[in-house]
């Protein structure tokens, strides 16, 4: 009998543990990065690509929007190729519903899937998370904010 108890005690723990690490993530994961790819910049206009003899540069535009209820704060866009950082976007605060973006060239001799972004943020709560395009969504601990993790 006191061994179905203990059992049962450990169980009702691991559920609320479970339940409590939801409520944690449970804004951040209403955070999202996407990203698209393009053969040209939409923002130079033809008459640039005819002066520029048609010569056109991938791009990839990311995408990140909030579709939480509170707003989300240090929203940062880190680029990289691979695993080498390539440059920062900081971001306004996204309110409930917004969406922001940034457009950057594929750099030059990169293979352009290689190159791509993910998106820092700090919840309400003041945790800090790191969002991939993938869905990925990683805590990030005190004092590895970014710039000092990618």
């Amino acid at each position: 009998m006191a061994a179905l108890q203990a059992q049962e005690l450990r169980e009702s723990l691991d559920e609320r543990k479970r339940e409590a690490e939801e409520r944690r993530r449970a804004q951040a994961s209403r955070v999202f990065i996407h990203e698209e790819r393009l053969d040209a910049d939409p923002r130079v206009s033809q008459a640039e690509r005819a002066v520029r003899r048609g010569q056109l540069q991938p791009v990839v535009v990311a995408y990140v929007m909030n579709t939480s209820q509170q707003p989300v704060y240090n929203v940062l866009i880190s680029w990289h190729l691979g695993t080498d950082p390539k440059g920062q976007y900081p971001l306004m605060p996204l309110m409930p519903g917004a969406e922001d973006k940034d457009t950057r060239p594929v750099p030059p001799d990169a293979k352009p899937e290689m190159f791509g972004a993910v998106a820092f943020f700090r919840d309400a709560s003041g945790v800090t998370w790191r969002t991939r395009p993938d869905g990925q969504l990683d805590e990030i601990p005190v004092g590895q904010e970014p710039p000092r993790t990618w």
